[in-house]
Formats: C-alpha cells, sequence, structure tokens
C-alpha cells in the first residue's frame, strides 16, 4: 500500500502558493507600469489641472501668465499637478518592477530569501505610501479655489466632457493601482 507524505504535499502546496503571488504581483507590477508610463507620455496631470482650473475646482494654470505679465513671480506648481509627481510614480513603478521580476527569478531558481522578501516589502510599501499621499495632496495655491484633493478623485470621470475623460481615468487607474501595489 502506497504511503501518503503529508510533509511533501505541504511543501509543495506552500512552493505553489509562493509561485502564484510572484505571478500575481509580477501583473501588478507590470499594469501600474504601463499605466505610469502612459501617464508620463500623454501628460495627463497637465490635462487635468487644466480641466479644473477651467471649470473652477482647482487652481488655474493659465493664470500663471497674468503673474509673468506682471513681473510678478507665480506661486510654485502643486505637488498633485507636476511633473515631478509623473516621474517619481514612474520610478517607483519601475523600482517595483525590477525588485518583483528579481523575486520571480529567484523563487525560479529555488531561492527563497525571507530577509529580502520582508525588506523589499517595506522598502515598497513606504515609496508606494508615499505615491499614493502625494496623489491625493491638495492644489492650496489659489485661495479662491482651494482644493484638498484632486477633483478627479472627488467628483469622478462623469463631470467633465469626453476630451478630459481619457486622462481623468487614467488619473484614477494610476491612484488605484499604487493603493493597490502598497
Amino acid at each position: 500500500m502506497a504511503r501518503f507524505n503529508v510533509s511533501r504535499c505541504n511543501r509543495a502546496a506552500t512552493a505553489a502558493a509562493r509561485h502564484w503571488h510572484v505571478v500575481l504581483q509580477a501583473l501588478i507590477a507590470i499594469v501600474t507600469f504601463a499605466l505610469m508610463c502612459e501617464e508620463l507620455v500623454a501628460r495627463s496631470r497637465a490635462q487635468l489641472w487644466q480641466a479644473g482650473g477651467e471649470r473652477g475646482w482647482n487652481s488655474d494654470p493659465s493664470m500663471r501668465i497674468y503673474f509673468y505679465a506682471n513681473h510678478e513671480e507665480p506661486p510654485a506648481i502643486p505637488l498633485i499637478w507636476s511633473q515631478r509627481l509623473t516621474d517619481s510614480n514612474l520610478a517607483v513603478a519601475g523600482l517595483s518592477l525590477a525588485l518583483t521580476l528579481q523575486r520571480g527569478v529567484l523563487a525560479f531558481l529555488g531561492f527563497d530569501w525571507a530577509l529580502f522578501n520582508i525588506a523589499s516589502d517595506i522598502f515598497l510599501a513606504l515609496f508606494w505610501s508615499h505615491s499614493a499621499a502625494a496623489q491625493m495632496s491638495s492644489d492650496l495655491t489659489d485661495l479662491e479655489h482651494v482644493s484638498l484633493r484632486p477633483w478627479y478623485l472627488e467628483r469622478g470621470c462623469s463631470a467633465v466632457g469626453p476630451s478630459e475623460r481619457s486622462p481623468c481615468v487614467l488619473g484614477q487607474a494610476c491612484f488605484v493601482m499604487a493603493v493597490v501595489s502598497l
């Protein structure tokens, strides 16, 4: 009579679960990286800032022209609308993808370094939490049009016209993937 080895089955099930976990992490990292690349190429933050400014939901980027015309220093561009945020989100997504692929290769080769996994999880959690917080940051540069959170997260994409819907959905998707990547 064949003997059933429970410990061997448990190890096999644990290894299979670990591999599926790595595959799921890789899919999330790839989708997030692709969205952040699209956000960089589409310059959607500038479009979202303009759309919100035209409707009075946040500061108006076209008002910067008046500051320059009057030889005044314009207020700093709010973090939520800055290219710096887009660049940093892409950098975090790239780092996340690289670490996830490294984990996948190590898992495929049979290495299971718990210390590396814990350290990289903590490292990425810090970066993704900063990314999510920055994507929810406020625009306080125009006291007549104060925006505590980005309009596309508060009002949704149905509040704008068809030409602004694509950047709006992209902004929402980037925020959701930053939270999921946490």
